[in-house]
């Protein structure tokens, strides 16, 4: 007589959130004398605990009253899939802006007043200010300052995004932010800098970071935490009473609007070079442009 019998698998896998999480239950289970194996599919980018079958069922008691005893909001989590990358042709706006502050800062040079954004001379259409204004600053270090935080939040847009629609969403959030300037302040109102822009750039990655937790992780506690991080960080940069707040604030949220825009559409244009490449092209034509009518005048 032939008798079947079934094998239980020598293993099973429990699945968690994330590596913190498996860290965590691993320790908890270590603590009650269970062994573990964290577990990573690179394929689906998911975790899991391995422990023995035969220890299966005392693993899941375990876990349960470890959740049972630490319910409530956990503070600490690592960046949910988010998979950092540098693009370095954010150099290339690094190197422009400092050119134009060359070309700004020698003896009698008009680039300046031709380029400044005025409240008197937008009123007489001259529109372009918008633009030119992002490309002065008022000293070396007002340009050093700004090259500083912009190259690198630049570099991690471009690269998330591809580098033209990267550096296009920013030049562009920047501009509605000196629009929004222009309707607030009054008719003496004067401004120069690229802050705005780099604010904007701050606010692509939020709406990045917030898309990304959301896509691992749903729920509105892991939003409002991103959100709340990227305008934590535009508090401690961008908030200065010294400083034009306004147009600052205005690209923060000009940048997570466009930000968010770009997360929508992100898989057809990221690796899209003709897009990327008209991005490019936008930019250099809208700069060149805009200069070419400040000069003019």
């Amino acid at each position: 007589m032939l008798l079947r019998v079934d094998q239980q698998p020598p293993s099973r896998l429990i699945p968690v959130r994330d590596r913190q999480q498996a860290r965590d239950w691993s320790l908890a289970l270590i603590s009650q004398g269970i062994e573990s194996t964290i577990f990573h599919d690179e394929d689906d980018d998911s975790w899991a605990l391995e422990v023995d079958s035969a220890h299966c069922g005392a693993a899941l008691r375990v876990l349960k009253q470890y959740h049972v005893e630490n319910r409530g909001w956990n503070m600490r989590h690592e960046l949910p899939g988010v998979h950092l990358a540098f693009d370095w042709g954010c150099l290339g706006w690094a190197v422009l802006m400092a050119f134009v502050h060359h070309l700004a800062a020698r003896p009698g040079s008009p680039v300046r007043e031709a380029g400044m954004l005025s409240q008197a001379a937008a009123g007489l259409g001259e529109w372009w200010r918008v633009l030119t204004a992002m490309t002065l600053h008022g000293d070396i270090g007002h340009l050093a300052s700004n090259l500083a935080t912009g190259t690198l939040l630049l570099g991690l847009a471009m690269a998330r995004h591809g580098s033209g629609a990267g550096l296009l969403g920013a030049w562009l959030a920047g501009a509605l932010a000196n629009v929004a300037a222009l309707q607030i302040y009054g008719e003496q109102y004067r401004s120069l800098g690229a802050s705005g822009m780099v604010m904007a750039m701050l606010g692509m990655l939020t709406a990045t970071g917030a898309f990304e937790a959301v896509r691992h992780l749903p729920g509105w506690r892991r939003l409002f935490g991103t959100l709340a991080a990227g305008l934590m960080l535009f508090v401690l940069t961008g908030s200065d009473p010294t400083t034009d707040v306004v147009v600052h604030f205005g690209g923060f949220v000009a940048g997570l609007m466009v930000g968010a825009l770009l997360e929508l559409v992100r898989d057809p244009i990221q690796r899209n070079s003709r897009l990327q490449f008209l991005g490019m092209s936008l930019f250099l034509g809208s700069f060149v442009v805009a200069w070419l009518l400040a000069l003019s005048r």
